[in-house]
């Protein structure tokens, strides 16, 4: 089987992205702020873990 994370960089990237939270990114139209909505597919890891690795990079930034 391939390695899809050909570094450990590309996993940090990959993390950050909400769309493994379940969530999606609707970008900002006309009038509208960009936002996010959710249940729109199954997450890969849940919003906790999400949300607390985004805390623990924020914390060593």
């Amino acid at each position: 089987m391939r390695n899809i994370w050909s570094s450990s960089s590309t996993f940090h990237v990959a993390i950050r992205n909400p769309v493994y939270c379940g969530k999606a990114v609707i970008e900002k139209y006309d009038e509208e702020e960009a936002h996010l909505v959710r249940d729109q597919h199954k997450p890969l890891i849940s919003g906790y873990l999400f949300y607390k690795k985004a805390a623990v990079n924020n914390n060593r930034s």
